[in-house]
């Protein structure tokens, strides 16, 4: 850990450089990679707009606490990861959080931060809980700043504008570089590596030589052609010493953290030629940084000569007491959960039909993604009836798949970012010969090289006056029925580019002969894992659904972040298709007898889509043209009308009161920005039977991942949902959380400005770096969040012991659980229990021990509320 000290003033700034620093800076090549690998993954990456998906933006940071962690963060980035007091102080009002809460939150930071009693009582933090004015609760977000670049510096100093400027001659060759088909122009030296590329342009470009940076394009001539070399022989000339390398390059990385986070993910791309474009970044805005020390030169005399006194802690009262509060927050909301699912507690019988059969035999059974929207349609579909039963599974349903669309170029990912494709399925036309597949295929190769044809024609130099002359008048009527939401400028969730996908003429499909064909043994595994991770290996239903989700929205370049994450920020339908077909094909069946799962000859699997944006579900024919089952099918799609109905009906009130023909507008309306509120609201992860649930209205807050340990004898299931779809729950919850507390940093700002840049990601207005994070519109409707931040709850229906061996085993889960990012509870014989890294498991409620001597606190808070 870097050692921290605290500066004399909010105001006082550090140099990058010291004086004292040593001459032989960077003689060590290999010293300085490892410098740059220790930044690097301080770094969070960041998927393109077609595989957008949420990321921690702490991602790296994950060996250490939260709070050291923010604190480290903040020594070279202007950031914040904590919310205001004023915040959190109304949000405790509003919540009626009891003052036992608080002060089992201050015993819990006091046993979890070292040093926090004694730079925090107990009595002055309920006196700072209830003080609206306290003078350093909230800190500026650069009150820790240790470490700035230069073109900061000079700003600060000279009231210039460098850091803008730079910032936006680095996004620009990024663009360029990277750019995936949306400029008319390819970049030059495209092909070439980015540092390359770079200097060809920038040794050339006079620029910044003529925005007051004189020299600019002569010192990158200058560089050496070795990206690593060139760093080093920067960081000489700046004097940063070696202990100070790694704090400066991370002060370089984040003043152009959407462009480095880009960059971050696509070195972590498997079969990707490796690439130094990490260094070349560094590279690039380090030269810049040089290019203002050699026009000012006095930069590299500031040095911190009066450093403050080492601190015990690095944390002020102010700070540990937003800290407190915030647990003393989601201790209460985990509370009321916890109340509601420990075993005993009374449930509701549903209603509704009872036309089924004398057997008492489920009607359907319906396989949800674990995404927060899924808990409202399920939790009404179940109240439509008692013999519908629904699970929660992460939504690629365990199918690790690469999906090819007809007449498509490649193929896209269709699992978890963390995990990578197994196999290949590419889409067919149902019942069709080879003719005719080809036959689409050329005809969707050709509608995209005449859409390529009339972007260059719309776009050329001369010819965009001509097509606006010729043809503008031409868009009057689409661009007013759409405006006025009579037609739909987008297509329907999962549509592919094929227009029979709709009719369900084009399927995915499983390729059983050629280079990516699928043995039959193979199939077989894929569909005994599916059913063992789900815990459906008896009782099956008639019906059985595997039901995926996407959504239906337009202009918005971040629509992939309302798509399924599971899915890698896409339609989950082509794994619902494909989990069907699987277990529709009888030789399979045959095979999974022979390994102890024996499904019913009358058990007919379909696959379904539910559109997050509408909550339509539509179910798709099943691969099995005879079957007996059009009662069922008839009695489950009027069911799924009346739940689909029921769940706009509770998310419209979330859209400031909105009707429910308001919101079915919204995915149509092209100048909509807030379409649906996505996961927005976030606050759970729970790992358990869905009767522990079923009766709970979890409010669409909740992740569902069904699990029954009486069926997971080995423990294996529950170590996979541990390390893959809580790992993933925490990863959306934190993007949720951080771009809710500070969306300058870790957000994307107003969606109304978003353009789209390289096809790859988006900018605010014109110009500065990637954006990141989720647009505030996407957490705030204008008047109040939409998404409380809070770290997330996992409350896991298992034994302590088969917890705990996860825990031990994966040193992820352990950080996870150990440093604060996210809360890990044990429902344990009826019992609620918390990990904690110093005390292994303690009971969630222990209020009883905790109502000794507080008199003397009791006192001041109520002279300080009375007083105010």
């Amino acid at each position: 850990m870097v050692t921290v000290h605290r500066p004399n003033s909010q105001n006082t700034k550090v140099s990058p450089a010291r004086r004292e620093a040593s001459p032989s800076v960077g003689e060590s090549l290999t010293d300085l990679r490892a410098q740059i690998d220790r930044v690097r993954q301080w770094v969070a990456p960041l998927w393109p707009l077609s595989d957008f998906v949420a990321v921690n933006p702490w991602v790296g940071m994950t060996e250490h606490s939260f709070l050291d962690a923010r604190h480290q963060l903040r020594r070279v980035r202007s950031c914040e990861s904590l919310p205001s007091l004023e915040y959190l102080q109304r949000e405790l009002q509003e919540r009626s959080v009891s003052r036992q809460t608080l002060l089992a939150a201050w015993e819990h930071c006091r046993t979890e931060v070292p040093g926090f009693a004694e730079q925090l009582s107990r009595e002055e933090f309920l006196v700072r809980a209830t003080l609206r004015d306290s003078a350093d609760a909230d800190e500026p977000r650069d009150s820790d700043r240790r470490v700035w670049t230069f073109a900061e510096l000079a700003d600060q100093r000279f009231s210039t504008d460098y850091s803008a400027l730079v910032v936006q001659e680095v996004s620009r060759h990024c663009a360029g570089h990277f750019d995936e088909g949306q400029a008319t122009w390819a970049a030059p030296n495209q092909s070439a590596p980015l540092y390359e590329a770079w200097r060809k342009v920038a040794e050339v470009d006079r620029t910044l030589d003529w925005s007051g940076l004189a020299g600019t394009t002569l010192l990158v001539r200058r560089l050496p052609s070795d990206s690593l070399v060139a760093l080093a022989d920067m960081l000489r000339e700046l004097r940063i010493s070696p202990e100070r390398q790694a704090d400066y390059l991370a002060a370089l990385a984040f003043s152009v953290n959407g462009w480095a986070s880009f960059i971050r993910r696509s070195g972590d791309v498997v079969d990707a030629e490796p690439n130094d474009d990490f260094v070349a970044l560094l590279a690039m805005r380090m030269a810049y940084d040089l290019a203002v020390v050699r026009n000012h030169p006095g930069l590299i005399d500031l040095v911190d000569t009066e450093h403050a006194a080492e601190e015990s802690t690095p944390f002020s009262a102010g700070v540990l007491t937003r800290y407190a509060l915030l647990n003393a927050l989601e201790s209460h909301e985990r509370e009321d959960l916890l109340a509601k699912l420990v075993p005993g507690a009374s449930s509701e019988e549903s209603h509704g039909e009872t036309d089924v059969p004398e057997t008492g035999r489920l009607m359907a059974q319906l396989v949800f993604c674990i995404d927060v929207r899924s808990e409202v349609l399920a939790r009404h579909l179940e109240a439509q009836s008692r013999h519908l039963r629904t699970f929660g599974f992460a939504g690629f349903f365990g199918l690790a798949l690469e999906h090819q669309h007809l007449g498509g170029a490649s193929s896209v990912a269709q699992c978890p970012v963390l995990l990578q494709p197994s196999f290949r399925v590419t889409d067919v036309v149902r019942d069709g010969d080879r003719d005719s597949n080809s036959a689409i295929t050329q005809r969707n190769w050709l509608r995209r090289a005449g859409n390529k044809l009339a972007k260059a024609f719309q776009a050329g130099n001369t010819s965009c006056f001509t097509f606006v002359e010729s043809l503008g008048l031409g868009y009057i009527i689409k661009l007013v029925t759409d405006s006025c939401s009579w037609t739909r400028p987008v297509r329907e969730a999962g549509a592919s580019l094929d227009s029979h996908k709709r009719d369900a003429v084009v399927v995915p499909q499983l390729p059983e002969s050629g280079p990516h064909a699928i043995s039959l043994e193979r199939r077989i595994d894929l569909a005994e894992a599916m059913l063992r991770n789900l815990g459906l290996t008896r009782d099956f239903a008639r019906v059985v659904v595997f039901c995926g989700h996407g959504s239906a929205v337009t202009n918005n370049p971040l629509k992939a972040g309302f798509d399924c994450g599971a899915c890698g920020g896409h339609s989950g339908e082509p794994n619902a298709r494909i989990a069907a077909d699987l277990l529709e094909d009888g030789a399979v069946r045959a095979g999974l007898a022979e390994r102890g799962i024996v499904i019913p000859s009358d058990t007919l699997f379909v696959a379904g889509l539910h559109v997050t944006t509408t909550d339509e579900v539509r179910l798709f024919p099943p691969r099995r043209a005879e079957h007996d089952h059009g009662r069922d099918l008839m009695r489950l799609n009027e069911h799924l009308a009346a739940a689909s109905a029921a769940t706009r009906q509770e998310r419209s009130t979330r859209l400031q009161g909105q009707t429910e023909r308001d919101l079915l507008r919204r995915c149509r309306d092209w100048s909509e920005v807030r379409p649906e509120w996505a996961l927005a609201g976030n606050q759970a992860f729970i790992v358990g039977p869905r009767e522990a649930t079923s009766s709970v209205n979890l409010a669409g807050r909740v992740f569902l991942h069904s699990y029954d340990e009486s069926r997971d004898p080995t423990g294996n299931v529950l170590e996979l949902i541990l390390t893959a779809p809580m790992v993933v729950a925490n990863w959306i919850n934190l993007q949720y959380y951080a771009s809710t507390v500070d969306n300058v940093a870790f957000g994307s700002g107003d969606k109304a400005i978003h353009n789209v840049v390289g096809q790859i990601g988006i900018l605010q207005g014109n110009g500065g770096d990637l954006a990141t994070g989720l647009a505030w519109q996407s957490v705030h409707d204008g008047e109040r969040l939409q998404h409380a931040p809070r770290r997330l709850s996992v409350i896991v229906h298992a034994r302590r012991s088969r917890i705990q061996a996860v825990i031990e085993k994966h040193e992820l889960v352990s950080q996870l659980a150990g440093n604060g990012w996210l809360t890990l509870v044990a429902i344990d014989q009826g019992r609620a229990y918390r990990w904690t890294a110093g005390a292994g498991w303690v009971l969630e409620r222990e209020p009883e021990r905790l109502n000794d001597s507080v008199t003397d606190s009791e006192v001041q808070l109520e002279a300080v509320q009375a007083e105010h």
